[in-house]
């Protein structure tokens, strides 16, 4: 059975658009937070049986968030890695980001920060699924393939 998986990011004190997302999106497996606006999940309401994977991005920190700044999970037989971007240096170019997730055997990299939407399909998968600040988010289902869809509310 697929694994489905919301990926927001960048939201930035956006709850009613966040809400709105967790909302239209409902059921879903896993919740990620890529970060810029963690705080933020604390304010709605997440469904009981949902996972939740955050990182802290930069202005998260500047407001006195800590969490992990990079995670990487196991979730449905595929290995994940969560990132804002900016310790990567993602609004440059995504390089430093790649070989990261490529040296920890990442599968799917998931990450924000540009406040762009992007989708690169290979060995490895790297999304970005646009600023909750703009009503963006994405969906990743995962089954024998990866994949991921932008969406807008």
């Amino acid at each position: 059975m697929p694994g489905k998986i919301l990926v927001v990011s960048d939201s930035h004190g956006a709850l009613q658009k966040l809400d709105a997302i967790v909302r239209h999106e409902e059921p879903f497996d896993v919740l990620v937070h890529c970060g810029d606006g963690v705080d933020d999940l604390s304010r709605i309401i997440i469904p009981g049986s949902t996972r939740v994977l955050k990182v802290t991005g930069n202005v998260d920190i500047s407001r006195g968030y800590i969490f992990e700044r990079t995670i990487i999970k196991e979730l449905y037989g595929r290995r994940i890695m969560v990132t804002h971007g900016d310790m990567f240096r993602v609004d440059r170019d995504l390089d430093m980001l790649l070989e990261e997730g490529t040296l920890q055997g990442a599968d799917l990299i998931c990450f924000g920060h540009t406040h762009t939407r992007y989708y690169q399909d290979g060995p490895t998968v790297l999304f970005s699924p646009g600023p909750v600040s703009a009503g963006q988010y994405g969906v990743i289902t995962i089954g024998a393939d990866i994949r991921c869809r932008h969406r807008e509310i």
